[in-house]
């Protein structure tokens, strides 16, 4: 009978030798080092090789450790053993650590199992617990849900009136605040008004009376120069009597006349230089025929002069003080701002004012370059809260609001369009509100809608939901760089641990 001593590195050497085995009985002596005490498995290896040859094959142990293992392996082979030995190995068991179960939290006391069946229980224990913590990290997969929508703008119109001392049952009013202000400017302005102005011509005439009778001329009859272009009229300063012609010679064939004469003096109708004339100048007297009457000056007319010069207008009253009170206002405007405090807000348009005082340099007519104004001028302004203007207009806007739809937490647009009303009673304020709104949806029912679905599934069925401008699902676990293995791209099956995301843009 052959001997082969089997250590744990000949393990290739001990399978050729029994390959190559020419006898019938053969005796395989191991150690708790041997190559085979490590893979149990050889046992069963080295075993069929040799019954294949038509060999015999015996085992034996060198230390109590190969023996008790032999002992697990081969039960009824117990001749070989000494008594305590055969003792300890029929009462021999395998009980599990206790550290390698309570990772789990579980199983912290495993029964004992006899050694030939460790080899079996151990896989499927372990596979089982493969099993339930794959189930414990699927059921702890999360999902979140972001969802963007797209806004649409919605405009309206409201009317809100406004008060400055509300009564308790004023609740729909707008609160205003009464802030005043009194000033008094000075302001000097051009004149635009345009005056000619000078002396008249002035001089003699002498009437002569053609007509036999007398005739009378009332001061302020017009004497008009004899011209082949424009007229130049001159009125008399006072009246005049012209006597009746005379005969001045007889004769068979004819009578010669003399005209009655008269001298008057004349001043021109118009100042300026024109009415200065020369000397044996003709005029018609009123409305008189030059056969008439007719008119000489013996001396040259003199003394007409003209000169344009500034005077004030009734629109310079006007102009003056309109800049006065702009000026006032602007002025006005800033000392009431300065008293504003928070988010307190002024329109121009709720502004009032009266004049208290107007005080003109000159009058109507005056001649001068300038023109000053001395103006009293009092401001009264209505100025109420951005905040609670918005608040009020807000509820009016949700009003509007289509139905399925919501506003958006974006801050809501108000511009004051209009202020029509007095103080003292009411201020309406026409305001025009943008704001933006958005399909509504229930993140709790879009939840329950997408529980257990596959990513594409959840994604087609989000898409179908009206108003969706982009999705975004990403899936997670306990496990980030086992994501995909445990969710296996699919969506939890609790509705708690999906989290949905809503925003707009």
């Amino acid at each position: 009978m052959d001997e082969l001593k089997v250590t744990n590195q000949n393990a290739e050497q001990m399978l050729e030798f029994v390959e190559s085995f020419i006898g019938e009985q053969l005796t395989i002596k191991i150690s708790k080092d041997s190559c085979v005490a490590a893979f149990p498995l050889l046992f069963r290896v080295v075993e069929k090789l040799a019954a294949a040859k038509g060999k015999k094959l015996t085992w034996q142990g060198l230390d109590k450790t190969s023996r008790q293992l032999l002992g697990y392996l081969y039960p009824s082979d117990l001749t070989s053993l000494p008594r305590d030995e055969e003792l300890g190995r029929r009462k021999h068991q395998i009980k599990f650590p206790v550290n390698f179960f309570s990772i789990f939290g579980v199983l912290k006391n495993m029964p004992k199992v006899k050694p030939l069946y460790s080899f079996i229980l151990l896989p499927i224990l372990f596979t089982l617990l493969l099993i339930g913590g794959f189930i414990y990290l699927k059921n702890k997969t999360w999902a979140k849900v972001e969802l963007t929508v797209s806004s649409d703008q919605l405009v309206q119109d409201f009317d809100l009136a406004g008060k400055v001392n509300l009564e308790p049952d004023d609740a729909d009013f707008l609160p205003l605040t009464l802030i005043e202000n009194s000033g008094k400017k000075k302001h000097q302005i051009a004149t635009t008004g345009e005056k000619v102005v000078g002396t008249k011509a002035a001089g003699a005439i002498t009437i002569y009376n053609k007509t036999d009778s007398d005739k009378v001329f009332k001061a302020g009859t017009i004497v008009s120069l004899i011209t082949t272009e424009d007229t130049i009229k001159f009125l008399m300063d006072q009246e005049v009597n012209v006597p009746a012609r005379k005969i001045a010679a007889a004769s068979a064939q004819a009578i010669e006349y003399k005209s009655g004469s008269a001298s008057v003096s004349v001043a021109a109708q118009e100042i300026g230089s024109l009415g200065n004339l020369a000397k044996a100048q003709n005029f018609t007297v009123a409305n008189e025929s030059p056969s008439s009457f007719v008119a000489i000056n013996e001396a040259d007319f003199g003394g007409g002069e003209s000169r344009n010069v500034r005077v004030v207008t009734q629109e310079d009253y006007s102009n003056s003080q309109s800049s006065a009170k702009a000026l006032l206002l602007e002025e006005g405007v800033a000392q009431i701002r300065s008293r504003m405090v928070g988010d307190q807000r002024l329109e121009q348009q709720a502004l009032q004012s009266s004049i208290i005082n107007t005080e003109y340099s000159h009058k109507v007519g005056d001649e001068t370059d300038t023109l000053s104004v001395t103006l009293d001028l009092k401001i009264r302004a209505g100025v109420y809260s951005e905040q609670t203007l918005k608040d009020m207009v807000k509820q009016r806007l949700e009003e509007k609001v289509p139905d399925n739809y919501s506003l958006t937490d974006d801050p809501i647009s108000v511009s004051v369009e209009n202020v029509t009303g007095s103080l003292d009673q009411t201020l309406y304020f026409n305001c025009r509100v943008k704001g933006f709104i958005i399909p509504r949806f229930k993140k709790e029912e879009l939840s329950r809608s997408i529980v257990g679905l596959s990513l594409s599934s959840a994604s087609d069925y989000l898409k179908s939901l009206r108003g969706l401008s982009s999705i975004r699902i990403i899936l997670g676990s306990p496990i980030p760089f086992l994501d995909s293995l445990i969710t296996q791209g699919r969506l939890p099956s609790n509705a708690d641990s999906i989290v949905v995301e809503i925003t707009s843009q």
